[in-house]
């Protein structure tokens, strides 16, 4: 008896970073300013939604304008009502098999996501920020008979971002994500996108010199990790930073690992680079296979010896 078990990867085709340009100016030498962000200027979540996914009907909750299919769970639209965030899905039943898709080359992917961004307008205002940063996609693997099989790729994702005199904004805003699946059709987008306009520009006195940053973030990491030991700032560094707020100001940016007990962890964040900051940013994130790694291990996580494990 045959017996299939599917697995979904993630699998890179390409990498395209904006913040890697050989003309990167250096931050140094800037002019930094803070941006706020304006209205979301996208249309009604009923007209998007019907636009995107036919005769479904959202409904607000929460904050959030939603519509679901309930013969597919696959199929979702979602909007956020203040920021005008918005995300969808169609079907995917037909990509859950051992079935190879019928992918565009990545460099036509690219042409049809840009187009449907286009034809939709839902493509940024100002299109010198509007940058690839990585292109990559989603595959599937299985076993039959524990044997292995092949890789099919499934669907190609291009991810966007934004650049502003040629420094990138990192932070989870100023995002847009397509999924392109068979024959190039469009499957699914998130778009955490809006219009950017400068209120000041800010005078380097201003700024937070790079020590005084990496004692915030040691302070940070002490906060968020009181039994943290042995921390290494692996990257900090000047950039744009945007995470659904209000505005889009300048920050630095970190990478830091560190040992918690017997787990060697690494640390993603940025902290404000205003000493006056025109809002706070949040607490950074732990690298998701390292924090998988700890619920997998760490005792705290397993269960007791007259605990059920559901194997």
């Amino acid at each position: 008896m045959k017996k299939m078990y599917i697995a979904l990867v993630t699998g890179a085709v390409g990498l395209l970073l904006a913040s890697c340009s050989p003309t990167k100016p250096e931050p140094e030498k800037t002019v930094w300013k803070v941006y706020q962000l304006e209205p979301s200027r996208l249309g009604s979540p009923e007209e998007l939604s019907r636009r995107f996914l036919g005769s479904l009907e959202p409904k607000e909750l929460d904050g959030k304008y939603q519509s679901s299919d309930p013969g597919d769970a696959s199929v979702f639209f979602t909007q956020n009502a203040k920021t005008g965030d918005l995300s969808f899905s169609r079907s995917l039943k037909d990509y859950f098999s051992d079935k190879p898709s019928t992918l565009p080359n990545p460099e036509e992917s690219q042409q049809r996501a840009v187009t449907f961004l286009r034809e939709n307008k839902l493509l940024p205002a100002d299109m010198t920020q509007f940058k690839l940063i990585h292109s990559g996609g989603l595959r599937m693997s299985y076993t039959t008979d524990n044997k292995p099989g092949p890789i099919i790729d499934k669907l190609h994702t291009l991810t966007f971002g934004r650049q502003i005199d040629g420094i990138a904004v990192q932070g989870s805003g100023s995002k847009i994500v397509v999924q392109v699946g068979n024959g190039g059709e469009i499957v699914g987008l998130s778009r955490r996108w809006r219009e950017a306009k400068p209120i000041r520009e800010v005078p380097p006195k201003e700024l937070k010199s790079r020590a005084d940053a990496e004692r915030e973030i040691r302070a940070l990491v002490a906060k968020e990790f009181p039994e943290s030991s042995n921390v290494e700032l692996t990257k900090v560094a000047l950039a744009y930073h945007e995470d659904g707020g209000e505005f889009i100001q300048p920050a630095w940016q970190f990478t830091a690992n560190l040992a918690v007990k017997e787990f060697r962890l690494q640390y993603f964040g940025a902290v404000p680079a205003l000493d006056k900051p025109p809002e706070n940013i949040g607490p950074g994130q732990l690298d998701p296979a390292a924090l998988k790694m700890i619920k997998r291990i760490d005792p705290q996580y397993l269960p007791k010896p007259n605990e059920k494990t559901g194997d």
